[in-house]
């Protein structure tokens, strides 16, 4: 089975956290397009996605971590559905729910949402470039492109 070993630090892993959170919370949302495609797609298997984000959770901010194939085409689709979600009308849900929260640290919303975004895109463009002769990881590149078209 094909591994590959990823250094964390505190900003990779708290963005990790972040995105898988707000693809669970996207998964909450029963009847919305994405959250439809989602399912239809069977683009994210939520046990697999319970225990990664364990895994990403309990380790230490400087940690090297493993993760199969399996785990990093899920990274990525979690990636890929916090920038989606981000487009739907579930972005504004999430900036409403966490509006005292930012506020309280005198951040703005679209400053946090932007760096949220942009350090997916980061992230996202390193795995692209990585595992660029992977099939199966440029299967899902392919896959989720299209996943606006399908909505």
């Amino acid at each position: 089975m094909e591994t590959f070993t990823v250094q964390l630090t505190p900003l990779s892993r708290l963005l990790l956290i972040s995105a898988f959170s707000t693809a669970k919370f996207t998964l909450l949302h029963e009847q919305h397009p994405l959250e439809d495609a989602i399912y239809e797609n069977e683009l994210i298997n939520e046990e697999q996605m319970a225990t990664l984000y364990q895994r990403i959770k309990n380790a230490k901010d400087t940690d090297k971590i493993q993760f199969s194939l399996d785990d990093e085409i899920l990274i990525y689709t979690v990636l890929d559905v916090t920038c989606k979600t981000f487009l739907t009308n579930i972005g504004d849900e999430v900036k409403e729910i966490n509006q005292d929260v930012i506020k309280s640290s005198g951040e703005d919303y679209a400053e946090v949402r932007n760096t949220l975004l942009k350090g997916c895109q980061v992230v996202m463009e390193g795995m692209r470039t990585s595992l660029s002769d992977n099939k199966k990881f440029m299967a899902r590149v392919r896959q989720l492109n299209n996943l606006l078209d399908m909505e």
